[in-house]
C-alpha cells in the first residue's frame, strides 16, 4: 500500500513538472535574464497612460542585438500576479562586439492598465532571438507641397511628414514659404485624422528660431530660419522618430539647430519635444513697436475665410492666452474679436513686463475645456549671457478684410527678459549669444487645466535628455527638377480673383496635383493677364495702388504652372467648382522627365458604386478599392459599414482593383460606353468569408501560448485560449507559416468552409528527477 502511494506521489510530481512546462513557452521564459527598471513618472494618475518613456538602459550581462530590430530585448510589465510584455524600440546601442551590447535607449509607452501598483522589467539574452513582431506605428515622410489660389498668395514648402496609425498629426518644414513668410522651422499641428498637408488642415504654427524685430526690414523681423543649411533623420523606430533640421538667416548671423523628437500617442493628447540650439554670431540691436532682445519660440495661427474657394479656409481663432507667469500663478489674456481700423494690435507689450515661473509654460486655447496648444520648457535660465528669465508677448494683425475673403493671425512669443520695472530695457543681441535648451509643442482637447501635470512629467522625463544629434554637413543634395503646365479643355470659366474676394457664388476651375498617391501641389486656374496685383490689397478702397502691367506673362488660354517638381509620375486631376457644387472633370497622368505642358480633356463626372457583402448578406467594412487608369492608382476608397463605395470620375475607361485584409478580391474593367445612359453605374459583389482556428501543441499534447509567430499570406493571427485565429478570411488557398525559435513550419489550407487545425512542434523536455524513500 505505502508502495503504491510512492509511486502515486511520484507521477504527481512527474505531471506537475511536465505541466509547468506549457508556461515555458510563454515569452518572459524565452529569455536568460530579467531586470527591473525605475521609470520617473507616478502612474498612479490617470492621465500618464501612454506616456511615453525613454530611458537608457545598462545590462547587466551581455545582451545579443545586432542592430534596432534583430535584438533580444523586450519589455514587461508585471500586474495582478502576471507578466505583460508591452512594445517597446531600442536606439543608440553600445555594442561589446558585432552582436551584443551593454546599453541602450529604451522607449516605451505607459500602458493603459497601469495604476501605480505594476513593476516594469527589461527582458534579455545572450543569444539569437527572434526579432519582435510589434506594428511600426509611426514613420517619417518627406516632400514638397506647393499651392497658389491667387497670384502672389501661394505656399511652397518642404517638409517632414509625422505619420501615425494612418493619419498625420504635425507637418514639420524645413525650407519655403508661405505669402513670403519663410516657413523653415515651422512645426504645424494639423487638424485630427488629416492623411494630407492641404492648407485647410492647418491649424497651428510654432517656430524654434532665433529672431529679433528690424523695422528696416520690409518683412520687419531677422530669424534664423530664413535659409536652409542641412537636415537628417537620426532614429526611425516604431514607437519614436528623431530628425533634425539646421538653418541660419540670409546674412549668416544667426543660426539654429534643432533636434525633433516624437512619440507615439494612441490617444488625442500630441507632442512633439524639441532640443533647441541658438546663436548670434554679431551683436545686432532689435528696433520698432514690441522689440525685444531676441525671441526664441513664436507660435501663431492664420485665419483665413473664403465664401468661394474651401481650400483658403484655415487656422482657428483662439479666444485665449494663459501662461504660468513669475508670480506663480496662471494669468489669462483675451484676443479680442474685433480689430477694426487697426492693422495690428497688441494683446502683451515687452513693456507688460510678464515673464514665466518656475514652472515655465504658455498656451493659446479655448479655455478649461477646448483645444489647448501649449509651449513647455524644463527652466527659464536658458541664455549663456545676460539677464535670466523669459518674456511672453503677444499679438493680432489683420492683412486684407474684404466682403468674400478675411486673412488675419494670432499669436504668441517667447524670448529673453528685455524689461524689468526699475532696470535698463535690452534691446541688444550681444556677439556670441547662445542658448541651448530642451522643449514641448503640447496639444491636447482637454482645456489648459491639463498642462500642469504635462509640465511636471516633462521635467522628470526629459529634463536630462538633450540631444545635440550627430550632425554631418554634407549638402543635402536635390533631385533634378522640371516645370509642369497643365491647360485644361474647359476655358473661360475659372475667376480666382474674383472668387476670393466675392461673398457671391462665383465659378472656378482647380488642379491637384499627385506623387504616390499624395497631393503635392494644387493651384487653381487662370488667365494670365496684363494688369496684374503685387498683392491684395486689405481693403477694396486701395485696389489701384495695388496695380501694375506684366507684358512678359501675359497668356491666352487658363493655364497654372508648377514650378521644380521632381521627376517622376505624377497624377493630375481637375474639378470644376460653383458654391457648394464640387464635380471631378478631368484627369491625366503626366511622365515628368523633362519640361512638359498637358492638355486635359475635361469630361461629364460619373458616379459607380459598389455593394460588397458576405455569403450571409452581411456587410463587409474596410474593403480597399483602387481605381486605376494607364497603369497608376488614381483614386482609392474604402466601404463604410454598410459595405457601400461610392466613386466620382471622369467619364473613362477604368481598372478596378479590390483587397480585403491585403488579399485581393476581385477586378473589373469599367469601360466608358458603361455610364452612358444615366452616367452612373452600380455593381454588387459577394465575398465568402470563412475563419481559420489552429491549435499549436508540443510533443506531450500540451498547448503553446502566444510566442509563435504565425502567418497566412501574410495575415496574423489573434490568439485566445490557446488557439490562433483568422476571422473572415476570403474563400481561396493560403500558405500557413509557423516560426518558433529555429522551428519552422508551412502548410497549405484551402478555405472554402470554417477549418480547424491542429500543428505539432517536436519539442521534447529533459527532465532529471531524484527519487528518495521517506528516510531521505
Amino acid at each position: 500500500m505505502m508502495f503504491k502511494i510512492k509511486q502515486a506521489a511520484i507521477l504527481f510530481v512527474i505531471l506537475l513538472l511536465l505541466s509547468s512546462f506549457t508556461y515555458s513557452h510563454g515569452k518572459i521564459s524565452n529569455f536568460l535574464y530579467l531586470e527591473e527598471i525605475k521609470i520617473p513618472v507616478d502612474t498612479s494618475d490617470q492621465n500618464s497612460r501612454y506616456y511615453p518613456i525613454d530611458i537608457r538602459v545598462n545590462f547587466d550581462h551581455p545582451c545579443w542585438a545586432r542592430d534596432e530590430i534583430n535584438r533580444s530585448v523586450r519589455v514587461f510589465v508585471y500586474h495582478d500576479g502576471e507578466y505583460r510584455e508591452i512594445e517597446s524600440q531600442i536606439y543608440n546601442l553600445e555594442f561589446v562586439d558585432n552582436s551584443h551590447i551593454r546599453s541602450c535607449n529604451l522607449v516605451f509607452l505607459i500602458p493603459d492598465f497601469a495604476d501605480g501598483r505594476e513593476k516594469y522589467f527589461v527582458a534579455y539574452s545572450d543569444k539569437p532571438t527572434p526579432a519582435p513582431d510589434y506594428e511600426d506605428h509611426v514613420s517619417l515622410r518627406e516632400g514638397r507641397f506647393y499651392y497658389e489660389p491667387i497670384k502672389g498668395y501661394k505656399a511652397d514648402v518642404r517638409y517632414y511628414l509625422i505619420k501615425e496609425d494612418g493619419y498625420a498629426p504635425f507637418l514639420v518644414c524645413y525650407d519655403g514659404s508661405v505669402t513670403g513668410l519663410r516657413f523653415a522651422q515651422r512645426i504645424v499641428k494639423l487638424k485630427e485624422r488629416s492623411k494630407d498637408i492641404s492648407l485647410h488642415n492647418w491649424l497651428v504654427a510654432t517656430t524654434y528660431a532665433l529672431m529679433y524685430l528690424d523695422e528696416t526690414r520690409s518683412v520687419g523681423s531677422v530669424g534664423s530660419m530664413e535659409r536652409f543649411r542641412s537636415k537628417k533623420i537620426f532614429v526611425d523606430g516604431n514607437l519614436m522618430i528623431r530628425f533634425g533640421i539646421e538653418t541660419e538667416s540670409f546674412d549668416g548671423n544667426l543660426l539654429t539647430r534643432n533636434v525633433y523628437t516624437y512619440y507615439y500617442s494612441p490617444i488625442g493628447d500630441k507632442r512633439i519635444v524639441v532640443s533647441s540650439y541658438q546663436k548670434i554670431k554679431e551683436n545686432r540691436v532689435s528696433t520698432g513697436t514690441g522689440a525685444q532682445g531676441g525671441n526664441i519660440v513664436t507660435m501663431i495661427t492664420s485665419i483665413t475665410r473664403s465664401a468661394n474657394i474651401e481650400e483658403l479656409n484655415t487656422g482657428l481663432f483662439i479666444p485665449y492666452v494663459h501662461f504660468f507667469s513669475e508670480e506663480n500663478i496662471v494669468k489669462e489674456y483675451k484676443f479680442p474679436q474685433d480689430v477694426s481700423g487697426a492693422r495690428r494690435k497688441w494683446i502683451i507689450l515687452p513693456e507688460d513686463d510678464e515673464d514665466l515661473g518656475e514652472k515655465p509654460w504658455i498656451s493659446m486655447d479655448f479655455g478649461d475645456k477646448g483645444d489647448t496648444f501649449a509651449l513647455i520648457f524644463t527652466n527659464t535660465s536658458l541664455f549663456s549671457k545676460g539677464r535670466e528669465g523669459l518674456q511672453v508677448t503677444a499679438g493680432l494683425s489683420k492683412w486684407i478684410d474684404m466682403p468674400g475673403l478675411l486673412m488675419q493671425g494670432m499669436g504668441i512669443s517667447v524670448g529673453r527678459n528685455s524689461y524689468e520695472k526699475g532696470e535698463e530695457e535690452i534691446l541688444e543681441l550681444p556677439s556670441n549669444l547662445e542658448t541651448s535648451f530642451l522643449s514641448e509643442f503640447y496639444y491636447t482637447k482637454d482645456g489648459y487645466f491639463k498642462i500642469k501635470d504635462e509640465v511636471d512629467r516633462f521635467a522628470r522625463t526629459f529634463s536630462s535628455t538633450y540631444e545635440k544629434g550627430d550632425w554631418n554637413y554634407s549638402k543635402n543634395n536635390r533631385k533634378k527638377t522640371y516645370n509642369l503646365t497643365v491647360i485644361p479643355s474647359l476655358q473661360g470659366l475659372s475667376y480666382p480673383l474674383i472668387a476670393a474676394v466675392s461673398r457671391f457664388p462665383i465659378p472656378i476651375v482647380t488642379i491637384e496635383l499627385y506623387k504616390d498617391g499624395r497631393i503635392v501641389s494644387s493651384a487653381l486656374f487662370r488667365r494670365y493677364t496684363l494688369i496684374k496685383f503685387r498683392e491684395l490689397p486689405e481693403n477694396l478702397r486701395d485696389i489701384k495702388n495695388y496695380l501694375y502691367l506684366d507684358v512678359k506673362n501675359i497668356s491666352i488660354f487658363q493655364k497654372v504652372k508648377f514650378p521644380g517638381l521632381e521627376e517622376g509620375n505624377y497624377v493630375v486631376k481637375v474639378y470644376f467648382k460653383f458654391g457648394k457644387i464640387k464635380k471631378f472633370i478631368g484627369l491625366e497622368i503626366v511622365d515628368l522627365s523633362r519640361d512638359r505642358v498637358c492638355m486635359v480633356l475635361c469630361k461629364p463626372e460619373v458616379r459607380l458604386r459598389y455593394s460588397v457583402k458576405d455569403q450571409y448578406g452581411g456587410s463587409i467594412e474596410n474593403v480597399s478599392l483602387n481605381v486605376i487608369k494607364d497603369g497608376e492608382i488614381v483614386e482609392n476608397y474604402i466601404s463604410d459599414k454598410d459595405g457601400k463605395i461610392e466613386i466620382r470620375l471622369p467619364l473613362s475607361d477604368y481598372k478596378i482593383e479590390a483587397f480585403y485584409k491585403d488579399l485581393k478580391l476581385f477586378s473589373d474593367e469599367i469601360k466608358a460606353k458603361d455610364f452612358l445612359l444615366m452616367l452612373r453605374l452600380h455593381r454588387d459583389k459577394k465575398i465568402n468569408l470563412y475563419n481559420l482556428n489552429v491549435k499549436t501543441v508540443d510533443t506531450l499534447g500540451l498547448p503553446f501560448g502566444d510566442d509563435l509567430y504565425l502567418d497566412l499570406n501574410g495575415i496574423k493571427a489573434d490568439f485566445s485560449d490557446g488557439n490562433h485565429i483568422f476571422t473572415r478570411i476570403p474563400e481561396g488557398s493560403y500558405k500557413l507559416r509557423l516560426l518558433y525559435k529555429s522551428f519552422e513550419y508551412e502548410l497549405q489550407i484551402n478555405l472554402n468552409d470554417d477549418t480547424e487545425t491542429i500543428i505539432e512542434i517536436p519539442v521534447s523536455y529533459d527532465i532529471t528527477l531524484q527519487v528518495k524513500d521517506l528516510l531521505d
